[in-house]
């Protein structure tokens, strides 16, 4: 495992607005109930001691050290003053429960086994073909710590979170190879100590345009699921939202031969969106309006088929382009938490309540739903490597979604610490109520 951090020197104090005051960073804090994963935060101080204020936490399963958590560990890969670490922080509070050095290339969370997979390589950025390795990590709550119960080494990695998807004991993701093609691998994580690749290695995905991500969700019954990539493609001097399916099973990923497009035309300046709703068993894309338009489409596709379920219009801020960035879904509820590139945080209902709008104030990057705490993270992209990231409550239900901007006193993560990689992540298998579309 790689070392803990020790207190970095005041001598590299790094840029930040938000910030007057500069926390060390300990080698362990005292241990927290907590467990899975998420995203981080560059508010304010060194880790808040007050509640996000969200719905009332219910215990966890998996993870070690005895007591079930109560809590949401949340892993964050990315940048402290300029040092690759790895972060477990507490959902509630943002505080930080163990760090340490580590040049994490992506991350992901399966809540069927409550593990994190940890994908690390020798530098940055990830270029086609490069390899290196993926550990299996819980969070040990009788020691504060990360634990690694399993590592596979070699393996191709992908360029970043957006382009992983785990499905039913299988970890998918796109790597990029030689002469700018894109190629699909999978792992076998039915046994998380020991991990496995599915060979071939990879197979090819058609397509062509611009790669943004990956989504997936889990086959019903068996092992594997249907996931798609999604790329936008140019069509005169406009671009579209193009879907390539894959399936991964037990003994491989298929890739759909042809790829096929969705949703209206758009400027290339724009981009599409993404998320999973693990409910319905659908993927869902977010395309950028017309210019000027200022009605985006959220699309449901069947992920086996590829058909289209259901459309709706979200309104967003009336601009030239728009950059729609990877979304949240709260399942339950059928609510998609969708963001832009300039900083707008739109709740759009399946049923038939109109959005709530909220302004963050700052260009968004991504965003991701803790479930348990209620909480919306919403990643900021300060430059083109430089991340930080706040915590908005959600409350409310399906016919009226509520946004509320939390504050440092009540959500604060380290200071410096720039979140490049997240994943969210929960242990608790997901129910609905029938009936009940309460946030």
């Amino acid at each position: 495992m790689p070392p803990a951090l020790g207190v970095f020197g005041a001598g590299l104090v790094a840029a930040c607005s938000l910030v007057n005051e500069f926390p060390g960073v300990e080698q362990r804090e005292p241990a927290s109930t907590v467990s899975t994963v998420a995203i981080t935060v560059t508010v304010a101080g060194g880790g808040g001691d007050g509640g996000a204020g969200g719905a009332a936490a219910t215990g966890g399963a998996g993870s070690t050290g005895g007591a079930e958590p109560s809590e949401t560990v949340l892993a964050v890969g990315g940048r402290f003053l300029g040092q690759e670490v790895l972060y477990a922080l507490s959902a509630t509070t943002g505080k930080a429960l163990a760090t340490e050095f580590a040049t994490v290339a992506a991350l992901a969370y399966d809540g069927e086994h409550d593990a994190y997979f940890v994908f690390l390589a020798d530098t940055l950025p990830v270029k086609a073909g490069a390899r290196g390795k993926v550990e299996t990590r819980r969070f040990d709550f009788a020691t504060s710590a990360w634990k690694v119960v399993g590592t596979v080494d070699g393996v191709l990695l992908p360029s970043g979170s957006e382009h992983v998807s785990l499905v039913r004991n299988r970890l998918a993701y796109l790597v990029p190879l030689a002469g700018g093609n894109t190629g699909v691998a999978l792992l076998d994580v039915s046994n998380v100590e020991s991990v496995s690749a599915v060979v071939p290695e990879t197979v090819d995905v058609a397509g062509t345009g611009a790669l943004r991500g990956l989504v997936g969700t889990r086959h019903p019954s068996g092992n594997g699921g249907f996931l798609h990539a999604l790329r936008e493609k140019t069509e005169g001097g406009s671009c579209r939202a193009e879907l390539t399916k894959i399936e991964a099973t037990n003994v491989g990923a298929k890739v759909q031969p042809t790829s096929f497009t969705v949703g209206p035309a758009f400027p290339c300046a724009s981009s599409a969106g993404w998320a999973a709703d693990p409910k319905a068993l659908t993927h869902l894309i977010s395309v950028p309006p017309e210019a000027g338009s200022g009605e985006a489409t959220l699309l449901a596709v069947d992920p086996s088929s590829g058909q289209l379920v259901t459309t709706k219009l979200v309104t967003v801020a009336s601009a030239d382009s728009h950059e729609l960035v990877p979304f949240a879904f709260a399942a339950c509820a059928q609510v998609a938490l969708l963001g832009t590139g300039a900083g707008e945080v739109v709740a759009r209902s399946f049923t038939e309540a109109l959005p709530v709008t909220l302004s963050v104030g700052t260009k968004l990057s991504g965003l991701a739903y803790e479930p348990r705490q209620r909480l919306l993270l919403a990643r900021h992209a300060e430059s083109e490597e430089v991340f930080s990231l706040r915590a908005i409550a959600v409350s409310g239900d399906c016919f009226a979604p509520e946004l509320a901007l939390l504050d440092a006193s009540r959500w604060k993560a380290p200071v410096f610490l720039e979140p490049r990689h997240v994943a969210v992540g929960d242990p608790v298998p997901l129910g609905c109520k029938p009936g009940d579309c309460s946030l």
